[in-house]
């Protein structure tokens, strides 16, 4: 055998190892590696003010794609939640019991968002002060929820969830309520 016989599959050789190496690299780093997953954070906030006898609540919903790839947002599950925890009688103890007062959409104008990207929507609402059977509320929390469309490769949806309570103080004063923010 020849001199350049041995260096072509010498460069064949190491050719074909460097495509494996490489193959293999890429497979850890961008299939099996969370490279491009798709990554957020979501907050929620709320306040509470009554005027002309009305309660009204300012919901403030924020999301920041934290990721390093274009998160593409599920147009069927971008939602707030609103519920209410209506007065125990005297002396009952325990968890609150929620009552769901509406929900609403958000984030329409939204159908994905680019990395690194923050986005944040505010909403007023006009709520009960008190259940169908005339039960006062003493607390309130607003649930908001965003997922993800399916990734390419694994075919699978992530959900973001931001819980905030506001529990009213003893005095029929709104504007002192104290939020309570939960982020799951």
């Amino acid at each position: 055998m020849d001199l350049k016989t041995a260096a072509e599959i010498a460069d064949h050789v190491v050719t074909a190892a460097a495509v494996v190496i490489g193959g293999t690299w890429a497979y850890f780093r961008f299939v099996r590696g969370r490279t491009f997953k798709h990554r957020a954070e979501l907050s929620s906030s709320l306040a509470l003010t009554d005027s002309a006898g009305q309660r009204h609540f300012i919901v403030t919903v924020g999301l920041k794609n934290t990721g390093l790839s274009k998160l593409p947002l599920n147009k069927d599950m971008k939602a707030i939640r609103l519920f209410g925890a209506p007065r125990k009688d005297t002396g009952e103890t325990g968890q609150a019991t929620w009552k769901r007062i509406a929900t609403y959409a958000f984030f329409d104008q939204h159908g994905w968002l680019e990395p690194q990207e923050e986005v944040q929507d505010d909403f007023l609402y006009v709520l009960p002060k008190t259940t169908e059977a005339g039960v006062p509320f003493t607390a309130y929390q607003v649930e908001a929820i965003v997922g993800s469309k399916p990734s390419a490769i694994r075919r699978k949806k992530t959900r973001w969830v931001s819980r905030t309570i506001l529990v009213l103080p003893n005095t029929s004063l709104a504007e002192e309520a104290t939020p309570i923010h939960h982020e799951t």
